[in-house]
């Protein structure tokens, strides 16, 4: 696939915070990217899981999350296009290597859904992530907040 066909663009990101280290991509993925995932996820959502301490170390509860989610196949990154395309941008700005990250996920959240204060990267649990990067697919007129205290 010519990479130059496809939508998208690497933008230049606002510092927000520096501990926590947070930035802010505005417009990192098109309007035609973001409504390709949605449209990837649409009909697979299942309730998510959560990392806890516990032999079932990734299991679905309510108490905490009660958002749905996937996660996207090895082989839909591998031959997927415009998924590749997509993930390659988030590896180079979020500088790590893709031999370094887990699989893509996407959820949704609806009105009253949540997922309560968590650790994103627990190394005693077994989660180990460099960074995390949240991807807004569709603007809200309230909610969508992500907190970092």
């Amino acid at each position: 696939v010519d990479q130059s066909t496809l939508p998208g663009a690497e933008v230049e990101p606002k510092v927000v915070s520096q501990s926590p280290r947070i930035y802010l991509f505005d417009d990192l993925l098109s309007a035609e990217e973001c409504e390709y995932l949605i449209k990837l996820g649409s009909g697979r959502l299942k309730p998510a899981g959560v990392v806890l301490e516990t032999d079932d170390k990734y299991t679905v509860q309510q108490t905490s999350r009660n958002n749905e989610q996937i996660w996207i196949t090895p082989e839909e990154e591998k031959h997927l296009p415009l998924l590749q395309h997509v993930l390659k941008r988030i590896h180079r700005v979020a500088h790590v290597p893709d031999t370094d990250a887990e699989a893509l996920q996407i959820g949704r959240y609806e009105a009253g859904q949540k997922y309560e204060g968590h650790l994103d990267s627990d190394p005693i649990h077994d989660v180990t992530r460099p960074a995390t990067m949240l991807i807004y697919l569709e603007d809200v007129k309230s909610g969508g907040d992500t907190l970092f205290p």
